[in-house]
């Protein structure tokens, strides 16, 4: 791990000269900032958040981060206007801010994450992945998190969660017992929403003697597009479809 003392020997000054520089403190010339924070990129340095917080006496920043997932047309979806819009009120209440962090660069997010590098007290974190690196950052930096979906099981947090696969199980199990063929329509394959569902088809069906295989169709965006071409190509008498959103059964019925 780079310490500031490297950063000092790559850029010729005293380590008081890199800590006045990233504190702002105190004031430095231009010519001696730029060869500092040309050191910090050369060494890929970030500022130790928490321990400068420790030597000024505060041990909290009141930051709450909210990870949303990277996802399409956000703004048609009016969950993440209502959850942001209720967090902002509830933290501050209790005199906490919340900072939004997405995952169009998950390099840069995972740097975010890291003990000492991210200025947040705790995070929500929406849509976990199967194999979730975020979750795994949070957890091994002994960050605070609530989650919103089911992590896997090698993840130790509380979380809010829909009880996808039996929910899927009733539903496809209601439908086979009234129609010939039944879809799952479903959205990206990593997530571990998706393949709750996807183990409540699947199970209803081999209980019912049926191959799911050719019935389930993952890895969607879920878009109306989609749902109308799968409804031209698949949709005949007697088929029903469950799906992963509102959008894909919008065009399913456009269909």
């Amino acid at each position: 791990m780079t310490k500031i003392i490297d950063v000092a020997k790559q850029a010729g000054v005293a380590k008081s000269t890199v800590s006045n520089v990233l504190s702002g403190k105190k004031l430095v010339s231009d010519e001696l900032k730029e060869r500092v924070l040309k050191a910090c990129k050369e060494l890929d340095y970030v500022p130790n958040f928490y321990a400068s917080s420790l030597s000024t006496g505060k041990h909290k920043s009141n930051i709450i981060a909210i990870l949303l997932e990277k996802k399409e047309h956000m703004e048609d979806h009016n969950f993440y206007g209502e959850l942001v819009i209720s967090a902002l009120s509830k933290a501050s209440k209790k005199g906490y801010s919340i900072l939004l962090l997405s995952n169009d660069n998950e390099n840069d997010l995972i740097n975010n994450l890291r003990f000492g590098k991210a200025p947040i007290d705790g995070a929500i974190l929406l849509a976990p992945n199967i194999d979730d690196s975020r979750l795994s950052e949070i957890q091994n930096n002994s960050i605070e998190c609530v989650i919103i979906g089911r992590p896997s099981k090698n993840i130790r947090y509380d979380y809010i969660d829909v009880d996808n696969y039996n929910l899927t199980r009733e539903v496809t199990e209601l439908l086979l017992n009234n129609y010939d063929k039944v879809y799952l329509l479903n959205a990206d394959s990593k997530l571990t929403i998706v393949q709750d569902r996807k183990d409540g088809f699947f199970d209803v069906c081999n209980e019912k003697h049926i191959d799911p295989s050719d019935k389930y169709i993952t890895d969607l965006e879920g878009t109306i597009e989609e749902g109308y071409k799968l409804g031209i190509e698949k949709a005949e008498k007697n088929v029903a479809f469950i799906t992963c959103n509102s959008f894909l059964a919008a065009g399913l019925y456009k269909a």
